[in-house]
């Protein structure tokens, strides 16, 4: 499955775990969302493309990177995407089926809960999209899912956009059995798994897994 790294244009308090990140996906396609070039600079990465209207873009960045034969796509600033859902659009263009975005999730409230539900592209994209931080990963699940992890892993689930029907989990510290979570009903939230796989089953609407990797209270 080809595969593909995309960076957003937030926070990334661990360029070490970014830079091990890179390394150990090899050949995947790189895109940095506008701004997002800035994390790449102390990493001497260079990315497959650059994508966004350039606002916040270092214009010294974006000349270093355009001279090493970096494409970038300039976008216009009135537009009704933000940086980071084209280039995630980008990646599945290319051909790219498994996405981990990358700096999602730190700054803006706003920019942060955007970025989340752009997850819902997946399931219309057939891709899988997970949203990567220092400790935890972000995905949905709609029909079926499996966590590979150690035991005491915490994992919350919550309905991202709705009740969500017929939940089974299996593997986890508290086990359920089709249930129903809806919102204003956190009751996902802190589940651990019991030993290093869990598997989660949905028959309607969208889960949000959060997996910490490792526990957390």
């Amino acid at each position: 499955m080809k595969e593909a790294i995309v960076l957003s244009d937030g926070v990334i308090e661990n360029p070490d775990f970014l830079k091990s990140f890179l390394e150990s996906h090899e050949g995947a396609f790189l895109v940095c969302a506008d701004g997002a070039i800035r994390h790449l600079e102390p990493l001497n990465r260079i990315p497959s493309v650059v994508i966004g209207d350039m606002d916040s873009a270092d214009p010294n960045r974006i000349s270093f990177f355009r001279d090493r034969g970096v494409t970038i796509i300039t976008c216009p600033r009135e537009k009704d995407k933000t940086d980071t859902h084209l280039a995630i659009e980008l990646a599945v263009q290319r051909g790219c089926r498994k996405i981990f975005l990358f700096g999602a999730l730190g700054g803006r409230i706003d920019h942060a809960l955007a970025n989340i539900s752009l997850l819902h592209l997946a399931q219309d994209r057939d891709a899988e999209i997970r949203i990567i931080e220092r400790d935890c990963e972000l995905f949905l699940v709609s029909k079926a899912g499996t966590l590979q992890g150690m035991p005491g892993d915490t994992v919350s689930l919550l309905p991202l956009a709705g009740p969500v029907r017929g939940i089974t989990l299996t593997g986890f510290q508290y086990a359920l059995r089709d249930g129903t979570m809806e919102p204003g009903n956190p009751y996902g939230v802190s589940n651990r798994l019991a030993g290093e796989e869990g598997r989660i089953t949905v028959r309607e609407g969208k889960l949000l897994v959060i997996r910490y990797f490792r526990g957390v209270s």
